[in-house]
Order: C-alpha cells, then structure tokens, then sequence
C-alpha cells in the first residue's frame, strides 16, 4: 500500500532568499516474488510532501553502482551514513577470499570494480566472498557504500567464511 511521509520544513537561517535542496536516498531492499504480494512496488510511489506542501519539478538519478571506478573521494574521518569508502590492499598470490566488515553495518561492497555484493550486519552472513580471479598480484582497490554509518571502518580479509551468526547477535543489532 502507498504511504505518504511528510517532511518538516528545516529552519532556514540567514538574510535573504535561499534555496533548499532535499536529497532522498531510496534503497531497495529486495523483493517479494510469491503469493499475493507479486506487485512489490519499490521507489517513491506517491506525492512527496515539504511542511505539508507536494514537492514538484524534481529528478530522479540512480547511484553509479555498476562503476564505481569513476567516483571521486575524500579523506573521511570516520564511519558516515551514506559514503562510499575506497582502500587499497596488496596481495601476493590471488587465491579464493572473504571479506569481512566488523566496522560497517549496511551496504554493498566492491572488489576492483566488481561487486561483490550487499552486507549487512545482521545476517546471516557476515563475509562476502572474493573469488580469485577479482583479486590481481599487486594493487587492489576495495570501495565500500555505507548506507547506516558503522562503527568504524574496519574490514578483514579471510581465508574462510563466516555464513552465520547467532539469533541473539542479530537481535541486538536492530
């Protein structure tokens, strides 16, 4: 079903006319492919509203998620909802990996500009897997999409993958 959020007005401070510009991040979650909810509608479905007013004359843009190689970063000073991180790693001898990220909560991972996926921290897996041929002898670029903030911006890489964590563990981290 359609529901309408209502966005209070922000308080503008200042002398004179300014504009305002509203972002929305609006994140897929998956969908819903059996029973009576086939038509899972994802998105912005009906008005958008400011202070109880509809919003028009807006755009709407996807995230550059299939390169990611073209994104221009920042130093980051810390874990930050809604921020693409990016490191280097080197590496020997490329053989099958896993990448754990203990710092960040949520989001989507890429390996060299492959995508290895979406994580989350509560599950039930906590390692996405980095086949080897993704990896090359030498530089590797990690970039990661932080959709919640995280605690730090930690990440492992592991020669075995951790394919579940506890009911209890899950739990808490909601």
């Amino acid at each position: 079903p359609d529901a309408a959020v209502t966005i209070p007005a922000p308080t503008v401070t200042g002398s004179g006319p300014g504009e305002i510009e509203l972002e929305i991040l609006v994140e897929n979650m998956g969908r819903v492919n059996f029973g009576p909810h086939m038509l899972d509608r994802k998105g912005i479905s009906g008005s958008v509203l400011l202070d109880g007013r509809e919003l028009t004359d807006w755009t709407i843009f996807p995230l550059p998620l299939d390169d990611v190689s073209q994104l221009r970063f920042e130093t980051a000073s810390g874990p930050q909802p809604l921020s693409f991180f990016r490191s280097t790693f080197h590496v020997t001898s490329p053989l099958d990996t896993f990448l754990a990220l203990p710092g960040f909560t949520k989001g989507v991972a890429w390996v060299n500009n492959f995508n290895l996926g979406r994580y989350w921290s509560i599950g039930p897996q906590q390692t996405l897997y980095v086949p080897a041929a993704v990896l090359r002898e030498g530089g590797n670029e990690l970039v990661v999409l932080e959709l919640d903030g995280g605690s730090s911006l930690e990440v492992e890489l592991r020669d075995t993958p951790q394919l579940e964590t506890k009911l209890e563990e899950s739990c808490a981290l909601l």
